[in-house]
């Protein structure tokens, strides 16, 4: 075995065990029942030895082992990870790697979390699954890590498709001592670079003025007609519905309300977090999303944060925008003012509005009080009155 039976899934039966030629994920026999018994009285931990008998199939595209019967065998060491350079593939799937790189372009996805692993002209992506318990506070972006971890394809309706390395737990995460230049943690990505969160928990997670608990996307169901937080990629918007894929599941919600102003800033590929009340119709659970405070891009450890300061990974506020030129911008979600600089220009720009339509009038006013010379228009004397 090279992970825990509740690392994948929290029902303790999704393992992963390798020999030296490859992996594969097992499912065992439900607990109780005949299969399991000859793993009665031995802890299942990284490191034990088992024989699995069963079926092979393809769970969300990757191999998986059902089976019938699970026997434990030995208790030896963890085996050693394969160390790798280049983006890991199908041949390496579920086996457990070795890389190191830069961390950056960190994202809170609900009880997840994901970040990109840079080496060289290389971009790995690194999952932080739920059962790791890794909070996305122990991320340090910017600086040099190593990362052990399990190979996993992508859930098949991810708009990223590449495989990614998984790490077990927070051991799984050796950090090189900073040079002279102290990154600061967590923040956001912009593309160029990550911008600081503001400051978080010790334990990763910001500090909520409310208690929504995070769940993951296909645990919805069980939390129904609760205020839950969740977060993940945004896969798909029509009308006010958008999927949105944290790796567990894809999820919908529905913007109603105050918060359906945010359909027209929303994009495929945005990472969001988001609270809401979960429903359920005919077609499953949803997320019902009315409070426009609820959406925030993921990766913003201060969604929900009593401070005062806007987020700088907030959305843009819909009543924020310009409409046209020249229109008064409406701060209803700012600071309530304008700072002395837009208020000089507003009124520059009054002034130059008042120039332009003045400028023509004086003109003709000027013209109209000329005597007609004789080589003018005659046509124009009739508008001039009696002479």
């Amino acid at each position: 075995m090279t992970t825990s039976a509740t690392l994948i899934d929290p029902s303790g039966r999704l393992l992963i065990i390798q020999d030296s030629t490859a992996a594969i994920e097992v499912r065992l026999p439900v607990a109780g029942t005949a299969g399991v018994t000859g793993l009665a009285g031995h802890l299942i931990v990284p490191g034990a030895e088992l024989q699995v008998s069963g079926s092979i199939g393809r769970s969300y595209g990757a191999p998986r082992l059902t089976a019938t019967t699970a026997v434990w065998l030995d208790s030896a060491s963890q085996p050693l990870p394969l160390r790798i350079t280049a983006a890991p593939g199908p041949a390496l799937e579920w086996r457990l790697v070795q890389a190191g790189g830069r961390l950056a372009a960190i994202h809170r996805l609900g009880q997840r979390w994901r970040a990109d692993l840079i080496i060289g002209a290389t971009r790995i992506p690194v999952v932080g699954l739920t059962g790791s318990q890794i909070a996305v506070g122990r991320l340090l972006a910017g600086r040099l890590v190593t990362v052990v971890g399990i190979v996993r394809r992508a859930y098949p309706s991810a708009i990223d498709q590449r495989f990614a390395i998984d790490p077990r737990s927070v051991a799984d995460l050796s950090f090189k001592p900073s040079g002279p230049s102290h990154p600061t943690p967590t923040g956001r990505s912009t593309g160029t670079g990550i911008i600081p969160g503001p400051a978080v928990g010790v334990d990763g997670d910001p500090p909520a003025a409310s208690g929504e608990p995070r769940v993951d996307l296909r645990d919805l169901a069980v939390h129904h007609g609760q205020q839950v937080r969740v977060g993940g990629l945004v896969t798909g918007i029509k009308d006010a519905l958008i999927s949105l894929d944290d790796g567990s599941a894809t999820g919908r919600l529905i913007l109603t309300g105050a918060a359906a102003a945010y359909l027209d800033l929303v994009e495929i590929g945005d990472p969001l977090e988001v609270v809401g009340l979960v429903e359920a119709d005919a077609s499953g659970p949803y997320l019902l999303v009315s409070d426009p405070n609820g959406v925030a891009r993921a990766g913003d450890p201060s969604m929900g944060s009593s401070a005062s300061a806007e987020p700088t990974s907030r959305l843009e506020t819909p009543t924020s925008r310009q409409v046209d030129a020249g229109s008064t911008i409406d701060r209803s979600a700012g600071s309530g003012s304008a700072s002395p600089l837009e208020a000089l220009g507003l009124t520059l720009l009054g002034a130059l509005v008042a120039l332009a339509i003045a400028l023509p009038l004086v003109r003709r006013g000027g013209r109209m009080g000329r005597p007609t010379e004789p080589d003018e228009d005659r046509r124009a004397r009739p508008t001039l009155g009696p002479s």
